[in-house]
């Protein structure tokens, strides 16, 4: 499922392709980069276009870093698996009307794919003291705690005839 903002550009955006590395990395929740314009709500989600070439296995490069595994993707433009959004859906209520603190839910597994950044392509408007107090109203109202975001790992992509099956069983 994918819940994005209007205001995303996605240039060479490829869905299907998208939801296939959600699968092989085992992402419950995932989100583009960000190629920034402007101010960025949260600098996590900038476009990293320096990322390591990939991972060698059997002395090959076998798969090729396309992301970032992380604690954290914003409600700006995440994609769900159902079961991700069947649990963040709940959450949801219409008093939250910036849709902040959303992206505190815990919601499994969760990455950043910088191989199909996205571009925002207006400013932050809720970045104010008003969109603060939603999102402290929310956490608290939820029994969440906003935490620093931070990458704790590699997004991966097979290179075609290279990695067997197994390996990917292996993520789970």
């Amino acid at each position: 499922i994918f819940f994005w903002d209007d205001d995303l550009d996605p240039l060479d955006f490829e869905p299907r392709r998208f939801v296939e590395l959600m699968r092989l990395n085992g992402l419950q929740m995932a989100q583009p980069s960000i190629v920034p314009l402007y101010r960025l709500a949260h600098a996590i989600t900038s476009w990293n276009e320096n990322l390591p070439a990939g991972i060698n296995r059997a002395n090959c490069l076998s798969e090729r870093i396309v992301g970032r595994m992380t604690n954290f993707v914003e409600i700006m433009a995440p994609a769900f698996t159902r079961d991700a959004w069947l649990e963040l859906y709940q959450y949801m209520s219409p008093l939250n009307a910036s849709g902040w603190g959303y992206d505190y839910v815990p919601l499994g597994r969760r990455g950043i794919i910088d191989l199909m950044p996205v571009v925002h392509t207006r400013r932050v408007q809720s970045l104010n003291d008003e969109a603060m107090a939603d999102i402290q109203d929310f956490l608290i109202s939820n029994g969440l705690i906003a935490y620093q975001p931070a990458d704790c790992g590699w997004v991966l992509e097979p290179i075609a005839g290279q990695v067997p099956a197994s390996v990917y069983a292996e993520l789970g």
